[in-house]
């Protein structure tokens, strides 16, 4: 599901499906209900008219969290005027050998000028965490000339959203920054799964 942090409201919302619905369901939070989608792009494009109505808001599309000092993401987004904020993270030994896993930054200064969607790990780019700040939902407005592109149709895996980021990247639709995350956690293998797992428990027991 895709999870929308609006900066100036006080529910969260959640897209979802009525299969999960009922899992989700709590008080705090507003629901905006879809059709079962086959990607997350059709997540998208189902959702792109809750989405064009929404400014200055954080969206999520995966299990991971991550701390960052908000003081510097509201001085990157008064000092270079971004359209979108992404949020990276260096890999650990673990995921620096994981394959088509993650995907990541390719950044010049303060801004992010590509992506490698499920790229090959390398230790001098940052991982892209799943989740990111838009400054204006309309940018999703390019969603059904990204399905007609090239870009698209090529595609061997499911569409993921950092692949509609990149189509908007390297056609620059789009001005993007970074900011690096400290303290990330990221479940969305079996293996992060178990090394998280694994150094939880090592630290309970260091502690007795």
């Amino acid at each position: 599901y895709k999870k929308i942090f609006n900066e100036y409201g006080s529910k969260n919302t959640v897209i979802t499906n009525k299969n999960i619905k009922h899992i989700l369901e709590k008080d705090n939070i507003n629901y905006f209900r879809i059709n079962k989608t086959s990607s997350m792009v059709e997540t998208l494009i189902r959702s792109k008219k809750l989405l064009s109505m929404k400014k200055n808001f954080f969206l999520t599309s995966c299990d991971c969290l991550g701390n960052f000092d908000k003081f510097s993401l509201r001085k990157l987004i008064t000092t270079t005027y971004p359209d979108v904020v992404f949020f990276g993270f260096e890999t650990s030994y673990m995921q620096s050998k994981m394959e088509n896993s993650h995907s990541y930054l390719i950044t010049k200064n303060k801004s992010v000028i590509n992506i490698e969607v499920k790229g090959k790990p390398t230790f001098d780019k940052l991982g892209h965490a799943g989740f990111f700040w838009i400054k204006n939902g309309k940018i999703f407005s390019e969603l059904n000339h990204f399905k007609k592109s090239k870009y698209y149709k090529k595609l061997q895996r499911e569409p993921i959203i950092d692949d509609y980021f990149r189509f908007l990247l390297i056609n620059k639709h789009i001005k993007a920054s970074f900011i690096k995350l400290s303290n990330y956690l990221h479940l969305g293998s079996e293996n992060e799964f178990l090394e998280f797992n694994y150094w939880n428990n090592y630290f309970k027991d260091y502690d007795k």
